[in-house]
């Protein structure tokens, strides 16, 4: 795996982000009693009405602590850009973390960890790199996961964070991209669990015991979609990591959280890990014959006393008389060591029962941030101490993280099971997601202390998967069949039922806050669904029987691909059924498109809690490609519901019509993935119809038809209704392969035609019940884009604004289809006058409030950071398309834009076919050296360029008050020995500086240096005010203005003083002359370079003998218009409606 260093930042905590208050009742009435969740949602909610207690059910807008995703941040990057975002709102709150295919090193996976690296650089996000560790993990050991927080992951694992009192849940790749453009994101508070231990462990039972048995004994989804409070004296026998084991396979029960109390023992972990993360230093006091002192580094961000104390003051806990739906209680002494399969977690079995059996093993697997923490592999090295691995076994082992690895290794605990004969991989999901060394082959038998074994995840879909705990996985690869250690003996082994048992508490507590059947639709959603009926008669159809794990992460994989691998673990002949019963369709007249009023497709129905398992979104785009517009189940997983939701596939539950499908249909009545006719899925050789309006499901076919009522759609309530725009856009569309945006405005929340009313001094426009904006009637005639007030060609207002009232009041405002409808009275110059504003637009240009909405599109794309690495694959075109080719041209001007540089291969060489090159991209600025240059080392120019010395580092013509925007070289005749190129990439630079040394890359942004160019007895250019080294916009880099052989005498030196400012400059200097920033070029006839003048340096290696080289100044706003105007031809999305009067940038 190639070397990818981590960005570390360390901001400062302040009290209000880990410290939030809670929404309050008004003064008089007694606070509901709330659970511990809903306290921490409490915290996390935004835009809660006023004295609004939030309870299980309700649907809430969140702003979590952080979002953290994995590998699929590439593919999440590529939903922000496709919903117009530019800018993460808050680059403290996403982390990436790379853990899933560390395994795989081929360059095209290492390009796409190297693209995501960049985009964190840019962006000033927290980047772990691939050997780190698992996500999760990593997110426990640095304080992300901590605490009465809120964390949320695009991963269904995100459960885990529950072990150290973080409520943690997972989101959907969508969800993510929207939480780094707003920040903010929706859920609905599941209903709430009561899990009470009771007693203690016995010796050698483990945490993982625990949860396979609550798995396997507790099946009938009794916490499904539910968030589960971990309660009872037996909490404090369980250590944090015990507890981990437990939080983090809550997935696998079916809950969404699972949370532990914050307790003595919790905090007795945290004093610890602080203890260990404040050793980590050589820093010292002073001593004698020294007078000096190693000061101690910055405290860590997130784990740091401070905090620590906070929590000891303000540990939440649940209210007396908090209501939970269902109360567990779950004897921990009455446990025994119990192996989970195979290949379901809804099976549990005694180990001693199994071990009788003698279950022969072909592989062994200790990975995962499930249990392969150092107590893990301690666990595991005790029972595999002195002993070897069995013949005919792999033993695979990973580390949870890189630090976890560094204990075990300093423990002995690593070498043992080496020495055992293990193979280590490295830190990351590996196996456990189906990726990479070791996996499963066909009829093999595989035990593992991971999460799931569902069919096909690790390996082969014939293969057989168990699960246990570190130290039975060890032993089994020892004796080569599953068993235990030789320390568990006698009362720990008995096979006896674990004692609980179960009560509902509270019957009104409901995750179900639809209204009426009768809301309704959006414009544009179909009012029925009809289509060929398939029944797949199987509970717990999980997202690895939807959509295998070894396509996950192919990030390129398109929905054509995804649509013929569909259900592939589940039933290879499904895709091809669908095909077939779409093909059908569309012969016999049946169109599988929709209409006005029809979405008609292959409708699926099976069984309960369907889609449970992985946070991917493939489950539900693989079923929509296919052909499946819609899923009816008894119960949903829900994440699945979630992804479904954000892409458009419509789900109902429906038990009625499950029943009579399954008594029909399934083998032996049981919904086990078997027909009575042997197959996985069958063709019911039925139509069904299902009403949007009226909820009525028809089934009709085989001499049969009856109709359902009321079955339960997956849907969100009025109140927060709009965050779905876009998905049920997306259901109406007729072609399986399109992307789908909203048509009316770059954010998705106006999906119907908002309210508006109006008083003395402005316009009110309600976009659903909770978001208002208000506009001023004078800024409304203001902008008024009729033909008399706007001209449609030159884009130029002819409204004289003088003229308006400033007293302007409509007469009356409506609510259109095409947008806001405003009536002004008449005046002296004109009758009475009617203004219409786009929805959209109002919404893009909203200032009271303003929304979080992506930056326009004058911004231009994202920045890629690079360092010397570039060169392995540098931005680089050829001649003869860009100069003939505007497609090509435009290419080439988007990679200047985003890289800051570009090569041109192919040139000729001589200096006409160079200028037509400069002049293809815009005017050529003239300046005391000229227009069009053609010079060498004659110094016919006072300045250094002209000589043949060395030129560090540096950006031209700083001594203008607007420097040169882009400048193009061309080296005609290269000299025998030397005259190298330097580039260097000033934003990586100042990325640096800001993550390593943010004091001194403040000061670079703030004390102005004077600069001078006084070479020629004929002019004379003298920037005298000066203006800083890095020139910010809305706290972003976006010029660099960098000479230090044109710096003129300093007489300012901001608040740090001279002492402060020439550190900092010392510092900017190391770093652009590290070996990692700067890229050596020994440029040759025929190949040009461009580089952003106000992004990057340039300089040149001194050099013996003649040099000839030509080249130009292009203006940087030249550049622009030019990549603007091309942009809208050949840019797809880029200017999104064209050059219309509503254009985004005007």
């Amino acid at each position: 795996m190639q070397s990818i260093s981590v960005l570390w930042k360390a901001p400062v905590i302040s009290s209000s982000r880990c410290i939030r208050g809670f929404a309050t009742v008004s003064p008089g009435q007694p606070r509901q009693p709330q659970t511990y969740i809903e306290k921490v949602v409490q915290k996390y909610a935004v835009g809660l009405p006023e004295g609004k207690v939030v309870r299980a059910g309700d649907y809430v807008m969140i702003r979590p602590e952080n979002v953290m995703t994995h590998d699929n941040t590439g593919p999440v990057i590529s939903k922000f850009k496709s919903i117009g975002a530019t800018r993460i709102l808050n680059p403290q709150q996403p982390v990436f973390t790379l853990d899933h295919d560390v395994q795989n090193r081929t360059a095209k996976n290492l390009a796409k960890y190297a693209q995501i690296e960049a985009f964190a650089r840019t962006h000033s996000i927290d980047f772990y790199p691939a050997g780190r560790g698992i996500g999760h993990q990593v997110l426990v050991e640095e304080g992300y996961a901590f605490p009465n927080c809120l964390t949320v992951a695009s991963d269904s694992h995100s459960n885990m964070y529950g072990g150290v009192g973080c409520v943690g849940t997972p989101i959907v790749r969508t969800d993510a991209a929207a939480l780094w453009a707003t920040g903010k994101t929706w859920w609905q508070v599941p209903r709430m669990v009561k899990v009470e231990f009771t007693g203690r462990l016995k010796p050698g039972v483990t945490g993982k015991d625990v949860i396979i048995a609550l798995c396997g004994f507790l099946n009938q989804d009794q916490v499904l979609n539910a968030a589960i409070e971990f309660t009872g004296e037996g909490v404090k026998h369980l250590a944090v990591d015990d507890r981990l084991t437990i939080a983090n396979m809550t997935t696998e029960w079916g809950a969404l959280a699972g949370v532990f109390p914050v307790d003595g023992v919790l905090l007795d972990w945290y004093d610890a890990l602080l203890a260990r993360i404040s050793g980590q230093t050589f820093s010292t006091a002073p001593s004698a014959p020294f007078t000096y002192a190693i000061p101690p580094p910055p405290e860590h961000p997130r784990i740091n006393r401070s905090r620590l104390d906070v929590l000891r003051s303000r540990a939440l806990a649940a209210d007396p008389g908090a209501e939970y739906s269902t109360h567990i209680t779950f004897s921990l002494s009455s446990l025994s060591p119990h192996v989970s399969g195979p290949n379901s977690v809804k099976v549990s079995t005694p180990l001693a029962k199994l071990e009788e059996s003698k279950i022969p093993i072909q592989k062994a697997y200790l990975v995962s941030c499930t249990n392969s923490r150092a107590s893990d592999i301690a666990a595991a090295a005790e029972a595999i101490k002195g002993k070897s691995v069995a013949p005919g076994v792999e033993f695979y082992i990973s580390a949870a993280s890189s630090v976890v690895q560094q204990d075990a290794e300093r423990s002995g605990d690593w070498d043992i099971l080496i020495g055992a004969g293990a193979i280590p991989l490295t830190p990351g999901c590996g196996p456990c997601i189906g990726l990479g060394t070791g996996l499963l082959k066909e009829g093999e038998i595989g035990i593992s202390a991971t999460n799931r074994n569902y069919k096909g995840r690790m390996g082969h879909p014939n293969a057989k998967a168990y699960l246990a705990s570190p130290a039975v996985v060890a032993a089994s690869a020892v004796n080569g069949y599953i068993s235990g250690p030789a320390s568990l003996e006698g009362e720990s082994l008995q096979s006896g039922v674990p004692e609980f048992t179960i009560k509902d508490t509270q019957s009104s507590q409901s995750t179900s806050t639809s209204s009426s059947s009768n809301e309704p639709l959006f414009a544009g959603f179909p009012s029925t669904f009809s289509g060929p009926m398939l029944f797949a008669p199987q509970d717990n159809l999980n997202t690895d029987g939807i959509y295998p794990g070894k396509y996950t992460y192919q990030d390129d994989i398109t929905l054509e691909r995804q649509a013929e691998v569909v259900m592939e673990n589940y039933d290879v002949t499904f895709a091809s059924r669908v095909a077939s019963l779409v093909k059908s369709s569309s012969s016999s007249g049946e169109s599988a498109s929709s209409t006005n009023a029809t979405k008609s497709g292959v409708i699926l129905v099976s069984g309960y809690n369907f889609g449970t398992g992985s946070s991917r979104e493939q489950a539900a785009t693989a079923l929509k490609s296919a052909g499946v517009p819609l899923v009816i189940a008894g119960s949903f997983g829900d994440i699945f519901k979630r992804n479904a939701i954000n892409n458009g596939l419509v789900c109902i539950e429906c038990p009625e019509l499950v029943a009579d499908l399954t008594a029909e249909f399934a083998a032996d009545g049981q919904r086990a993935g078997k027909t009575i006719s042997g197959e996985a899925t069958v063709d019911t050789s039925r139509n069904i119809s299902i009403s949007m309006t009226n909820g009525e499901v028809l089934v009709a076919g085989a001499g049969k038809e009856k109709k359902y009522q009321n079955p339960k759609p997956c849907a969100f309530p009025t109140n927060i209704r709009t965050v779905s725009s876009v998905a049920q856009k997306k259901v109406g569309n007729s072609s399986a392969h399109e992307t789908i945006r909203p048509t009316n405005t770059r954010d998705p929340a106006i999906a119907m035609k908002p309210q508006c009313t109006f008083d003395e001094k402005r316009v009110s426009v309600g976009w659903d019940a909770t978001n208002w904006s208000k506009f001023h009637h004078i800024w409304l005639r203001d902008h008024c884009r009729c033909p008399s007030c706007f001209h449609e060609i030159t884009k130029q207002r002819l409204v004289d604004t003088f003229d308006i009232p400033k007293d302007i009041h409509p007469l009356k405002v409506e609510s259109t289809v095409e947008g806001l409808q405003v009536h002004w009275p008449a005046s002296q110059a004109e009758g009475p006058h009617i203004s219409v504003y786009p929805w959209s637009w109002l919404y893009d240009n909203s200032y009271d409030p303003k929304f979080d909405i992506p930056p326009l599109v004058e911004n231009g794309p994202e920045k890629i950071l690079w360092s010397s690495k570039i060169m392995e694959d540098p931005p680089t075109v050829q001649f003869k398309d860009v100069m003939y080719n505007d497609e090509a041209l435009y290419a080439w001007l988007r990679k200047i834009d985003r890289f800051g540089f570009s090569f041109v291969q192919g040139v000729p060489h001589n200096t006409e076919e160079t200028e037509k090159l400069a002049r293809r991209i815009g005017f050529i600025r003239e300046t005391q050296y000229g227009s069009f240059w053609d010079f060498s080392s004659d110094l016919a120019h006072g300045d250094t360029a002209y000589t043949d010395l060395e030129l560090a580092a540096h950006t031209d013509t700083t001594y203008y008050t607007d420097p040169c925007g882009l400048q193009l070289f061309h080296v005609l005749k290269q000299s025998p020995q030397g005259g190298s190129t330097l580039l260097v990439d000033g934003f990586y630079v100042a990325s640096l500086m800001r993550s390593l040394h943010p004091e001194l890359f403040e000061t670079l942004t703030k004390v102005r240096v004077p600069t001078h160019s006084a070479g020629s007895e004929e002019s004379l250019y003298w920037n005298g005010s000066g203006r800083p080294v890095l020139e910010l916009d809305r706290d972003e880099v976006i010029a660099v203005r960098w000479n230090n052989d044109d710096r003129s005498v300093m007489r300012e030196y901001g608040e740090g003083g001279v002492e402060e400012w020439y550190e900092s400059i010392r510092m900017w200097n190391q770093l652009l002359r590290s070996a990692d920033s700067q890229v050596w070029v020994p440029l040759q006839p025929g190949t040009a370079v461009v580089v952003d003048n106000h992004r990057v340096l340039h300089g040149r290696s001194a050099f013996v003998g003649q040099r000839r080289m030509c080249g130009a100044y292009i203006g940087k706003d030249e550049f622009r218009s030019r990549l603007a105007v091309l942009a809208e031809r050949y840019g797809g999305k880029g200017l999104g409606s064209g050059r219309s009067i509503w254009h985004a940038l005007l």
